[in-house]
């Protein structure tokens, strides 16, 4: 499905798809499978290195969680009047920083692990779906400090939030490796 940024009359974005409320459940999907392989074998390789990822895929989830109770929370109170658009891009602004911030962290954690060679190909699909997101909720954050001042780009919404669909293609085939 793809994630659509509906533009709004009195301005602003809403931001929509048949899985809006999920937009990145795949990621969860995924990382959630990670974890459970950690916790069932710690011993091999295989298990230290999806031990070793535990806590990152925990902090991933959460940070999913939040981007998705962010866009909850924003297309629940997306009816903007023009005074009051600034006053809210200016509250999700600071919002869509702060999960940026976590997934930067949640990146480098990842990007540093080096994974045995039966999973460097879904890390490496994991990474890519990891860049593809943080780029599209970093457009995100672009339009809301941009629509502050009256400069939103409503097309660079949407194209963000395209990038955040192109993740689920790396986060499924990251998924196809699991068992």
């Amino acid at each position: 499905m793809t994630t659509r940024a509906v533009h709004l009359p009195g301005g602003g974005i809403r931001i929509t798809s048949g899985t809006a409320v999920t937009i990145l459940i795949a990621a969860l999907a995924v990382m959630s499978a990670v974890l459970i392989l950690a916790l069932r074998n710690g011993t091999s390789e295989v298990g230290r290195y999806e031990t070793t990822l535990a806590p990152v895929v925990e902090r991933h989830n959460g940070a999913v969680a939040d981007w998705n109770a962010f866009v909850n929370e924003h297309n629940a109170t997306a009816t903007f009047s023009l005074g009051s658009y600034d006053a809210q891009s200016a509250n999700a602004s600071a919002e869509v920083t702060s999960i940026i911030s976590e997934m930067e962290i949640i990146r480098a954690e990842w990007a540093a692990v080096v994974p045995p060679v039966s999973r460097a190909e879904p890390h490496a699909l994991v990474l890519a779906a990891m860049d593809l997101t943080m780029q599209g909720v970093t457009g995100v954050g672009a339009y809301f400090d941009a629509a502050v001042t009256g400069d939103a780009d409503y097309t660079q919404a949407q194209a963000s939030l395209a990038m955040i669909d192109e993740a689920s293609i790396y986060w499924a085939q990251a998924k196809s490796f699991e068992g």
